[in-house]
């Protein structure tokens, strides 16, 4: 997955200490960068006016950030920030007060934190110089998150099979799964991956065999089960692609294991390959791997 895209705007007012908010921004663009953020294009000077900064909100909106940081250069007007969030609206917001006294910004930092708040608008607040290690790591897991949020909204999770015996901890409800995150949970009945797996060619389940032998420490299975391991991993590889799943997850305990097989090196071998793949149709597993 790419690193977060941050849309940073530096906030400040004519008047006030603007040289200071030029540095300031300066200060953060490098540390985001230092650290492997994305920081996007507009980002280049301080905005002075509240149609300035609602304009570069809904440009980085545009451009689908993966979240907004409002720098607060000096002290600044609130309707600056809420305007800008209303025109910015979905996108994650953040605002990130400097403690340099000369500049102000930690009071227009938390009156635009107060209208916020008291407005219902959702944010997070930061408070730190753009050389604080610790509100650089705070910042960049924000961000972090806010990315994986953002590549989770539209995403298609596949449950091939069903609950797996009683384990209640996997379960969970594909209606809140999609009011949470955004994500669509396909059903996929495990009788699929029987067929699928049943008619792969045996040419094809050979060279995977063969891929197994060479990379993994020890094989100790017999060739039958071996192969039939390999039907299951390229049955899974179809079954992505015809569904256009971003990750699944597969039940084989109980049927599917005592009439066929296990499906531990399928799930191994799309994990290594970078398709995210869980067992036994866990949910939270799932959505958190």
């Amino acid at each position: 997955m790419e690193s977060p895209k941050i849309g940073l705007i530096c906030v400040s007012l004519d008047g006030e200490r603007t040289d200071l908010a030029k540095l300031f921004l300066r200060q953060a663009k490098d540390a985001l960068r230092e650290k492997g953020m994305r920081v996007a294009e507009g980002a280049e000077n301080y905005t002075t006016s509240r149609g300035e900064v609602a304009k570069q909100a809904g440009k980085y909106r545009e451009e689908n950030v993966d979240c907004i940081l409002y720098l607060i250069g000096t002290w600044i007007l609130a309707d600056h920030v809420v305007d800008a969030l209303q025109a910015s609206a979905g996108v994650p917001a953040a605002v990130w007060g400097v403690p340099e006294a000369a500049s102000f910004s930690s009071v227009g930092a938390n009156v635009v934190h107060g209208a916020l708040t008291e407005m219902g608008i959702p944010h997070r607040l930061f408070y730190g110089m753009p050389a604080d290690a610790a509100v650089m790591e705070d910042i960049c897991a924000y961000a972090r998150a806010c990315r994986v949020s953002r590549v989770m909204r539209g995403a298609r999770f596949g449950m091939i099979g069903g609950r797996t015996i009683s384990a209640y901890p996997t379960t969970g409800d594909a209606n809140q799964i999609k009011a949470l995150f955004g994500i669509e949970t396909e059903q996929i009945d495990q009788m699929v991956l029987l067929e699928k797996a049943r008619s792969i060619r045996k040419s094809e389940a050979e060279e995977v065999c063969g891929y197994v032998r060479e990379n993994f420490g020890m094989v100790t299975v017999p060739d039958k089960i071996l192969l039939k391991s390999a039907n299951v991993y390229l049955a899974l590889r179809q079954i992505k692609e015809e569904h256009a799943l971003d990750f699944c997850s597969v039940k084989c305990i109980g049927e599917f294991m005592d009439t066929y097989t296990s499906c531990c090196l399928a799930v191994a071998l799309l994990n290594d390959a970078g398709f995210t793949t869980g067992c036994q149709c866990s949910v939270n597993a799932g959505i958190s791997s």
